[in-house]
């Protein structure tokens, strides 16, 4: 937004959390996750009012936790929610042990059906990493997906 206020009225942003200038009218904020940020205003006559802005903080992508590939044409594969976004995202799926068993070509185009060289795997959790070879995101996404039945 573009907040005004009159001569003499000082602001306090708090929490001093992943923003940039705690007594400006209209700082910038970097939070990682959803939070509230509350601004005090005092006038010149020591007047004073407070009021709240709430960020939400989205997931840049958002992969499902399980899937069930039985070919029912319902979650046959594991799905990663905004993805689409990053057309160099590259997914990879490993086993308990660690082993490689997926990795996507650049854009996740082809998701992962829950097979390994061809063979259904069975009921378990494995685990991702997602790297989104975007500069803006640097940092790599992993967690577990479960292959449900």
């Amino acid at each position: 937004g573009n907040p005004t206020a009159n001569p003499g009225v000082e602001v306090t942003w708090a929490p001093e959390i992943d923003i940039s200038d705690i007594t400006a009218l209209n700082p910038t904020v970097y939070p990682l996750e959803t939070i509230t940020y509350y601004v005090f205003a005092t006038d010149a006559d020591g007047c004073s009012g407070i009021d709240s802005m709430i960020v939400t903080v989205e997931k840049v992508v958002d992969p499902v936790g399980g899937f069930s590939p039985n070919s029912d044409g319902v979650n046959d594969e594991f799905f990663i929610d905004r993805i689409d976004r990053f057309p160099s995202a590259v997914v990879k799926i490993f086993n308990r042990w660690g082993n490689p068993i997926f990795e996507s070509a650049p854009g996740y185009v082809s998701p992962w059906n829950g097979t390994f060289q061809g063979s259904k795997l069975p009921v378990g959790t494995y685990y991702y990493i997602i790297d989104l070879n975007d500069d803006d995101y640097k940092k790599l996404i992993t967690g577990p997906v479960t292959i449900l039945k």
